[in-house]
């Protein structure tokens, strides 16, 4: 009797869990086709330096003068 129990959780539990996945979808074509205009507009390749070796800072950096007359390399 007891294993009759325990099959018939089990059963119910794997029942409840397989209907709660039934309702997973993948993406339509429709929304495939939503999302093109987005990955058009970015880019995988991304800029290594700004310009270059320049007078004071390496690629990567650019010179910056503050407000206050100081000045030094930031990042692009």
């Amino acid at each position: 009797m007891r294993k009759s129990v325990v099959a018939l959780v089990y059963g119910a539990a794997l029942l409840a869990s397989g209907a709660m996945v039934w309702g997973a979808q993948a993406n339509t074509s429709s929304s495939a086709v939503a999302l093109k205009p987005a990955t058009q507009s970015s880019s995988i390749v991304e800029k290594a330096a700004c310009r270059g070796w320049g007078p004071h800072c390496r690629p990567g950096w650019t010179w910056y003068c503050g407000p206050r007359g100081w000045c030094r390399c930031v990042r692009c």
